[in-house]
């Protein structure tokens, strides 16, 4: 065998090791990436997370590249090896016994253990640079007929046993972005308490005025031409620092702030009209997230609930954080 020849041979071999290291790490790589970041990444228009997502978004054809891709790297380092050992003049039972010795630990140990631990140590940095070789390798796989062929075969088995692929269903975009930051959450990249917010902020959307409220017939009332003492009497037995205000004829008029009333100084004989305070009123169906705004924009504590024109219930701020942030002890 000429120089020129050993140089080509040991290229292939080469290459087929790095060959086989790389797409087995890419496997690896790709399964682990943060989806959050590569989605975050391809909508800012990087160019490497555009591809890996398009790539991503056909998982049957990116596992057929990969698996491709390895073994024909590995059969090029068998290949490469082969002739290089036939070329010193070994036997054919002296080859075989030295890839099963040599060249099978070898690639075990630097084609499939090592680069799958780096990608998995260091996915979203040794990943991204290798995504346009892979979308060139999936290219060429098409182009050749091999991907079609498994893709052809797919379809059929999948036809006969009469099975779907699932990869193809669509899930409603809530439940992608849980499952996103469900998975940065097993990465360490979000805290649990992180995680469970962002959950109930999902599910928070989904819910309405009448689910937190408290329900009218629970509500302590004043009425209109009370005395200030009245309230007193009241602050004992209320939870809310502010108490709903309502005519004679039961039509709501406002609120009295409790600590107001008690602070000022003033005869309590006289009427609590003139400490009614205006409050925003909400529909009893109104989303969560709503009601949240309005009051924010209101600057309001609290708002009556509303059905049919009527007085249905009272919320507060705290009614509508906590589906959010849990429990909150002292308010």
């Amino acid at each position: 065998m000429t120089t020129p020849q050993l140089i080509m041979w040991f290229a292939i071999g080469a290459l087929g090791l790095i060959g086989s290291a790389l797409f087995s790490g890419l496997e690896t790589g790709i399964y682990t990436l943060n989806r959050i970041r590569l989605h975050v990444l391809a909508h800012a228009g990087q160019p490497n997370a555009t591809v890996l997502q398009r790539l991503i978004h056909h998982p049957n054809r990116l596992l057929g590249t990969l698996l491709f891709g390895n073994n024909i790297a590995n059969y090029m380092a068998s290949v490469a090896i082969t002739a290089l050992l036939a070329d010193a003049g070994r036997t054919d039972a002296q080859i075989v016994v030295i890839n099963a010795v040599i060249l099978t630990p070898l690639l075990f140990v630097f084609g499939e253990v090592l680069p799958k631990d780096l990608f998995r140590s260091h996915t979203d940095t040794a990943t991204y640079p290798f995504a346009r070789p892979l979308f060139v390798t999936q290219r060429l796989l098409t182009w050749t007929g091999l991907l079609p062929l498994v893709d052809g075969f797919t379809a059929l088995l999948n036809r006969i046993i009469g099975t779907r692929a699932g990869f193809g269903r669509t899930l409603h975009p809530r439940r992608v972005v849980t499952e996103l930051f469900r998975e940065s959450a097993g990465q360490g990249l979000i805290s649990d308490y992180q995680s469970d917010m962002i959950d109930r902020v999902l599910q928070h959307t989904h819910m309405r005025v009448a689910d937190v409220m408290i329900p009218w017939n629970q509500v302590v009332t004043l009425r209109t031409g009370q005395p200030l003492q009245s309230i007193t009497d009241l602050a004992a037995r209320v939870t809310h620092s502010r108490i709903p205000a309502l005519d004679a004829h039961g039509t709501f008029q406002g609120v009295v702030d409790v600590i107001d009333a008690l602070l000022k100084d003033a005869d309590p004989a006289i009427p609590i009209d003139s400490l009614i305070q205006p409050v925003p009123t909400i529909q009893h169906d109104h989303p969560l997230p709503d009601a949240l705004d309005t009051l924010q924009q209101k600057q309001a504590p609290m708002a009556i609930v509303m059905r049919d024109h009527h007085p249905a219930g009272l919320v507060t701020l705290k009614d509508l954080v906590e589906p959010i942030i849990g429990d909150i002890e002292i308010w």
